[in-house]
C-alpha cells in the first residue's frame, strides 16, 4: 500500500505549536494534581532526548490517562477562545465591515460574515466576534422557538456536544437565544468536508479510523449520532485535524421519558441511513445506526459516490431498506478487498450482523493499515451469506460444495502468496459451515448439519500438512466440532489454537466452556453416585461433597476459574464478557450474581448456547429446578436441534421426579445425537433409582437394570470414565441382589460389578467412594456364601481393606464406617453358623455402627445394626443367656428403619424372622410365645404378598428349628 499523503502544511511551525501546546497541557496537569513535579521534570527529559511530545511521554508512562488529557485540551481551549487576541486589528476586516452593515447580519456581538452550511436543525455561519477581536462559527436554529420538535433538536445537540471532551469532536464555547432564536457558538476551524475532499486511500483510511474512535468516545457517554455522513466530517490543513460535526439528530440513550422521534418517523440523510432507521425501527442497538454511518461514508470516500442514490428522498430510502449497495470493487476494480469487506460488513442490513461497536470498526480499519488480515468476511463469501439467508433450505448443500471447491483449490496451491490465499479461503469456509451447520441445528437439521463436516477436514488436514494453519483456523474447528458435539475434538483443536496464540480470546473462551460442560457433567454424574443410596428425606448431596468424595473434580473446577479470570483481561464480545464474567461466578459459588450476568448475556446473544446451560445450572445450583427446567425449555425454543438441553432438562426432571418427562427428554437427545453419552447417563441414572425403588416395593426390576446396563455399556464403549464404570458396577450389584432375592445365582453379577470397581479405582485411585463401592459388592458376595454354607473370609477381608482405604482418604465418611460394621456383623454371623464365638464380632460390630450414626449416617444404619442385633440375640440365646434386651434393641431400630423406608419390606422381613426368634424363646410363655409368632408370621405373609418369590420371608416361613439357618 502507498505511504499516506501528508496534509501541505508549514512542517517546522506545527512542530513549534506542538511543543508549546503539549508545555501548556503537561503544566495544567500538574497543577491540576494529575502528574508530580518529579514525574513531569522526568517527562521533559525523555520528551527532549527522544523528540517525542510532552503529553505523549506522560500517556506512555502511565502518569496520564487518555480521558484526563482529553478534559485538559478541552479546558485549554475554552480559554483559549475566551482570552482576547493580542494581535486584534484596530480596524474590522473589510468583510466584516461589509456584513456589520447588514442589521440582519448582526447576532448580539457577533456579525455572520458568510453561510459555511446547513446541518440537521439549523444553519452555520463563520462570523466575527466583535467581542474577542477572532473568528468563530455560529450555528443559528433554523425553527423559531415556538416549533418544540426542531427547538428541542437544536437544544439536543448542546447538550450532547457539550458534554463530549474529545480533540475530534468540535465542541461548544457558548450557547444564546437572540431575535426568537437560539444559536451555538463554536472555534472556527479552516478546513473542509469530506464531500467536497478528494482523499487518497491510506489518508482516507487513517480519517475513518479517527472518526471511528471519536464516535466510539460519544457511544461511551451514551450519545448516538444518527446522521454521519461526508458532510458531518471536517479535515483541516494540520496533520491529524479531523472532526466530528453536526450532533444534531444525536439520541442521548438514558432519556426515556419523552422521544424526538417516534416509531415509524424518518430522520438521518437518505443516502447514508441505516436500514432500520428508514423503517423507523427502535428495536435495533442505536449504536449499530452509527456503525452503518461509518461503513456507508467510507464507501462514498473509497468508491467516489453515495452507496445509495435516486431521483427522489423516497426512492432512495426504498433501496436502502430493500437493496444491497453495489460492491465497491466494481466501482473501483483497484480496491483492496480488505477494504471492501470491511465497508460490507459495517453496512449489513442485519444490525446484528455488523461491527459491534464502532471502536470494532476502527480495529479492522487499522488491520488494513498494518497489512493484516481483516475479521470482516471478502466480498465474495459475504454474498453468498446474503444468499443463504434467503434459500435456507440449501445451506448444508451449499456448504459442502463451496467447502469442496476449497479443497481442491488447496491442492493446486503451493507455497507462499498462493497458500497464504489457500489458507485465507480455508479460514472464510470455515466461517460459512459453521454459520449454515449451526442455522441447521437450530432449525432441527441435525442430520443436514453433519453434511457440512466431512469436506471442512479435508481442507483443513491439507492445510495443516502444509504447516499453514493458523489460531483463528483451529478455532474454527473446534466451534465446528462443538456445534456437531464432538467436545473432545473441540477441545483438541482449542489447545492446538492457544499454543499457537495463547492470547486469543474466542479460543481461550471455547475451552473454558468445554471444561466447563465436562466438570457440569461430572459434578452432576458424582452427585448422582452419592445420592443413590441416600434415604429420601435426608440432605442431598451437592457439589460440595461431590468435591470431597472426588478431588478431580475440585481441581478441574480451579482450571476453569483460572481461564475465566484469564479471558476477562482480554476483549470477548460482550455476550462472551457476560458469559464469563457469569460462569466464572457460579463456579466461585455466587449464584445470584451468577444468574444477573448470564441473563444479560442471553440478552446480548439469545443463540449462545453455553449462556443458557450455564443460567440453567445457576437455578439449579439455587434449588430452583423449577426456573431452570423453564430455561432450558426457552432454550429449546431457540435452538431445537441442541441435544446437551435436552440432556440438561433430563437432568433437571430426574431431580424433580418427573420421571416419565426426563425418558422422553433423553430419548429425544439420542434421536437427535445417537452418540449423547449425557442423555445415555441421564437415563441410566433414572435406571438406577427405578430399579432400587423396584427392589425396595418387591417389583420386577430385572427389565430396568438391562436397560440401565445396556446404556451404561454404551456409554463406556464410546468413553471410558469412572462415573460410567461406577454406575454400571452398582446397576449389576443391584441385580445380583434382585436374582439372590429370588433364589437364582448372583455371582456372575457380583463378579462383573467387582471387576468394574476395579477398573475405576485404576482410573481414579483417589475417590474413596470407587473404594467403598468395591467393598458393598464384596460384602454382599460374602453374605450370599454364608447363607450358601461357603467360607466369606477372602471376600470379607478384602472389603475390610477397601474400607479402610476409603477412610484414609475421607476419615469423615460415615458411610464407610458403617459398611465397616457389616464386615463384623458378617464375621460373627459365619462364625455363628460354624458354631464358633460370635459374640466379640458383634460387639465390635455394635460399636462401629454407634460411631457411624454419631457420624451422621443415614437411616439405614437401623435396618443393618437391626438385624445384627437379631443375630446377636439368637447366639445369646444359645449361649444361655437372655436375648430379650438384645432383641428390643433390634426391633426398635427396625421400627425406625420402616418409618425410613415404609415401602421397603426388608424392614417388614427381618422383623418378621425376629418375632418368630421371640416365639420359640418364650416358649414357656405360650400366650406370649403366640402373640410374636403370629406378629411374626402377618410380617413375612405381608411381604410375600408383595413379593412372592423372596427367598429370605419363604425360608423363614418354612424352616423347623434354628430359624438363623435361612441367613
Amino acid at each position: 500500500m502507498p505511504p499516506v499523503s501528508r496534509f501541505s502544511t508549514a512542517e517546522r511551525l506545527r512542530q513549534r505549536f506542538r511543543v508549546e501546546h503539549g508545555e501548556r497541557l503537561a503544566v495544567r496537569a500538574k497543577t491540576s494534581g494529575l502528574v508530580t513535579e518529579a514525574q513531569l521534570d522526568e517527562a521533559r527529559e525523555a520528551s527532549e532526548a527522544d523528540g517525542r511530545p510532552l503529553t505523549a511521554v506522560l500517556l506512555d508512562r502511565g502518569w496520564l490517562d487518555a480521558t484526563a488529557l482529553a478534559r485538559l485540551e478541552e479546558t485549554e481551549a475554552r480559554e483559549e477562545f475566551s482570552r482576547p487576541s493580542t494581535t486584534r486589528p484596530a480596524v474590522l476586516p473589510a468583510e466584516v465591515e461589509e456584513a456589520a452593515a447588514n442589521p440582519d447580519r448582526n447576532l448580539d456581538e457577533f456579525v455572520l460574515v458568510a453561510p459555511l452550511g446547513r446541518g440537521g436543525a439549523g444553519e452555520v455561519w463563520k462570523s466575527w466576534d466583535r467581542r474577542l477581536g477572532r473568528w468563530v462559527a455560529v450555528k443559528i436554529s433554523t425553527a423559531s422557538l415556538e416549533s418544540t420538535s426542531a427547538q428541542q433538536r437544536f437544544e439536543r445537540e448542546a447538550m450532547a456536544t457539550a458534554r463530549l471532551a474529545h480533540p475530534n469532536i468540535v465542541p461548544i464555547f457558548q450557547v444564546g437565544t437572540a431575535h426568537g432564536r437560539s444559536f451555538l457558538v463554536m472555534p472556527h476551524i479552516d478546513g473542509q468536508t469530506l464531500e467536497r475532499a478528494s482523499l487518497p486511500l491510506r489518508q482516507a483510511l487513517e480519517v475513518m479510523h479517527t472518526v471511528a474512535l471519536a464516535v466510539e468516545h460519544a457511544h461511551q457517554q451514551g450519545i448516538v449520532h444518527r446522521d454521519l455522513k461526508p458532510g458531518n466530517i471536517m479535515i483541516t490543513p494540520q496533520a491529524g485535524g479531523v472532526f466530528v460535526l453536526d450532533f444534531g439528530l444525536a439520541y442521548l440513550r438514558e432519556e426515556t421519558s419523552s422521544r424526538l422521534t417516534r416509531p415509524g418517523e424518518v430522520v438521518g440523510t437518505a443516502s447514508y441511513m441505516a436500514p432500520e432507521q428508514a423503517r423507523g425501527d427502535h428495536t435495533a442497538p442505536a449504536t449499530a445506526i452509527d456503525v452503518y454511518g461509518l461503513g456507508a461514508t467510507l464507501y462514498a470516500l473509497v468508491a467516489g459516490r453515495a452507496p445509495f442514490t435516486g431521483d427522489s428522498f423516497a426512492a432512495v430510502v426504498a433501496r436502502v431498506m430493500t437493496a444491497d449497495p453495489e460492491p465497491p470493487r466494481r466501482l473501483r476494480p483497484d480496491l483492496d478487498a480488505r477494504v471492501e469487506a470491511v465497508v460490507l460488513k459495517a453496512m449489513d442490513k442485519n444490525p446484528r450482523h455488523r461491527y459491534p461497536s464502532a471502536a470494532a470498526f476502527a480495529d479492522d480499519l487499522r488491520r488494513v493499515l498494518d497489512d493484516r488480515k481483516v475479521e470482516a468476511r471478502t466480498a465474495h463469501v459475504q454474498r453468498l451469506h446474503q444468499w443463504l439467508r434467503r434459500h435456507a433450505p440449501l445451506w448444508a448443500a451449499v456448504a459442502v460444495i463451496c467447502v469442496a471447491l476449497a479443497v481442491a483449490g488447496l491442492a493446486r496451491f503451493g507455497a507462499g502468496h498462493e497458500r497464504d490465499a489457500a489458507v485465507e479461503t480455508l479460514r472464510e469456509m470455515a466461517r460459512l459451515s459453521l454459520e449454515s451447520a449451526l442455522r441447521l441445528r437450530r432449525a432441527g437439521d441435525t442430520v443436514g448439519m453433519r453434511k457440512v463436516l466431512p469436506q471442512l477436514v479435508a481442507a483443513y488436514q491439507r492445510v495443516e500438512e502444509r504447516g499453514a494453519a493458523s489460531a483463528e483456523v483451529d478455532y474454527l474447528m473446534g466451534r465446528m466440532y462443538r456445534a456437531l458435539l464432538d467436545e473432545d475434538k473441540a477441545l483438541a483443536h482449542q489447545e492446538r489454537a492457544l499454543a499457537k496464540d495463547a492470547t486469543f480470546a474466542s479460543a481461550l473462551y471455547e475451552r473454558s466452556v468445554l471444561l466447563s460442560r465436562r466438570y457440569g457433567r461430572d459434578l452432576n454424574q458424582t452427585i448422582a453416585d452419592l445420592q443413590v443410596e441416600r434415604p429420601k428425606g435426608s440432605k442431598p448431596a451437592d457439589a460440595e461433597t461431590a468435591e470431597r468424595a472426588r478431588p478431580a473434580l475440585a481441581q478441574l473446577r480451579a482450571r476453569i476459574v483460572e481461564d475465566w479470570t484469564r479471558l476477562t483481561s482480554l476483549t470477548p464480545s460482550p455476550a462472551q464478557t457476560y458469559a464469563a464474567r457469569g460462569i466464572l461466578a457460579f463456579y466461585r459459588s455466587r449464584p445470584k450474581e451468577a444468574r444477573d450476568l448470564l441473563a444479560q448475556a442471553v440478552a446480548a446473544d439469545p443463540l449462545m448456547e453455553e449462556a443458557w446451560d450455564a443460567l440453567a445450572l445457576a437455578h439449579s445450583a439455587a434449588r430452583n429446578n423449577a426456573e431452570a427446567d423453564l430455561t432450558y425449555t426457552r432454550a429449546l425454543a431457540l435452538d431445537r436441534g441442541y441435544a446437551p438441553h435436552l440432556v440438561g432438562r433430563c437432568d433437571i426432571r430426574r431431580l424433580r421426579g418427573r420421571t416419565a418427562e426426563a425418558v422422553a427428554d433423553a430419548t429425544a437427545a439420542l434421536v437427535l445425537d445417537p452418540a449423547s453419552i449425557g442423555a445415555r447417563l441421564c437415563r441410566a441414572t433414572i435406571g438406577i433409582n427405578r430399579s432400587h425403588d423396584e427392589i425396595m416395593s418387591g417389583a420386577d426390576a430385572l427389565q430396568t437394570l438391562n436397560t440401565a446396563d445396556q446404556d451404561f455399556s454404551e456409554v463406556l464403549r464410546r468413553r471410558e470414565t469412572t462415573e460410567a464404570l461406577y454406575g454400571r458396577a452398582l446397576v449389576r450389584r443391584y441385580r445380583a441382589i434382585f436374582l439372590d432375592r429370588r433364589g437364582k445365582d448372583p455371582l456372575p453379577d457380583f463378579a462383573a460389578a467387582e471387576a468394574d470397581c476395579t477398573r475405576a479405582i485404576t482410573l481414579d485411585a483417589r475417590d474413596p467412594e470407587r473404594w467403598s463401592a468395591r467393598g458393598r459388592v464384596r460384602t454382599r458376595r460374602a453374605l450370599h456364601d454364608i447363607q450358601n454354607d461357603r467360607d466369606a473370609t477372602a471376600d470379607l477381608d478384602a472389603a475390610q481393606a477397601d474400607f479402610d482405604e476409603a477412610l484414609r482418604l475421607d476419615p469423615t465418611r460415615s458411610s464407610a464406617l458403617m459398611w465397616t460394621a457389616d464386615v463384623q456383623t458378617y464375621r460373627g454371623l459365619q462364625a455363628l453358623r460354624q458354631g464358633q464365638p460370635s459374640e466379640p464380632f458383634f460387639v465390635a460390630a455394635e460399636a462401629r455402627y454407634t460411631r457411624a450414626e454419631r457420624a451422621g449416617a443415614d437411616a439405614w444404619l437401623h435396618l443393618l445394626r437391626g438385624t445384627m442385633l437379631t443375630w446377636r440375640g439368637v447366639a445369646t440365646a444359645r449361649a444361655g443367656g437372655d436375648p430379650l434386651a438384645v432383641w428390643t434393641a433390634a426391633e426398635d431400630d427396625l421400627e425406625r428403619a420402616l418409618k425410613a423406608f415404609p415401602r421397603y419390606h426388608d424392614s417388614v422381613v427381618r422383623r418378621g424372622i425376629l418375632r418368630l426368634e421371640r416365639a420359640r424363646h418364650l416358649v414357656r410363655d405360650r400366650r406370649a410365645a403366640r402373640i410374636a409368632h403370629d406378629l411374626g408370621v402377618a410380617d413375612l405373609e405381608h411381604a410375600l404378598a408383595r413379593e412372592p418369590d423372596h427367598r429370605e420371608a419363604r425360608a423363614a416361613l418354612a424352616i423347623e428349628g434354628d430359624p438363623v439357618l435361612s441367613h
